[in-house]
């Protein structure tokens, strides 16, 4: 600091921040809102896939992963729903 702060007619100041180190870059995300969410998929699938390749590892006397059981079962959940659905519409055709 150069002067007096009290008596100075003009003050400049500054503010430099540091990143944090981390093992990774910072992220920067794209405006395009179709890309936005592509770059978060980019992100999120592979934190799925390791999760299902742990969980699948860990709990290999079970054969499968508590995750993994709770995606089959939805897949499950949703082609019955579907199912139901295309049945319907067949009964309210006739």
């Amino acid at each position: 600091m150069i002067g007096d702060v009290e008596s100075a007619k003009v003050v400049f100041g500054a503010h430099y921040d540091t990143a944090a180190a981390l093992p990774i870059p910072n992220l920067l995300f794209p405006k395009n809102p179709l890309l936005f969410v592509l770059c978060q998929f980019l992100i999120v699938v592979p934190m799925i896939f390791f999760m299902l390749a742990v969980g699948i590892t860990v709990f290999q006397e079970e054969n499968i992963s508590y995750f993994a059981e709770s995606i089959c079962r939805l897949c499950d959940i949703m082609e019955e729903e579907e199912e139901e659905y295309e049945k319907g519409n067949r009964l309210g055709d006739n």
